[in-house]
């Protein structure tokens, strides 16, 4: 994909750097049901482990593992902001795209 200026101020227009963004951050929070669906089929994708335990962590914590790597999940039933979501990603070695 070529990105053209179009905005007049150098870069790419922000329609253009819209388009680029993953489907799962597209409004900047995930619930956490959902990034343990994602997680699920990434595993069953990739044939790894994919293990949840809510009781392993303190209040309506848990823990998720993928393969070797795991990370402390916040209730699935809340949002998940970006900077966590990219954080639980980096302690899982995968990137959010991959999701």
């Amino acid at each position: 994909m070529v990105l053209r200026d179009t905005s007049g101020r150098g870069g790419p227009s922000l329609q253009n750097r819209w388009s680029l963004r993953t489907n799962l951050c597209e409004d900047g929070h995930v619930k956490g049901s959902e990034f343990l669906r994602k997680l699920q089929r990434l595993a069953r994708r990739r044939g790894v482990r994919f293990q949840y335990e809510p009781g392993l962590g303190k209040g309506s914590h848990g823990r998720v593992w993928l393969d070797t790597a795991s990370t402390a999940m916040k209730d699935p039933k809340k949002e998940l902001g970006t900077g966590l979501l990219r954080a639980m990603c980096r302690d899982l070695k995968i990137e959010t795209r991959d999701l």
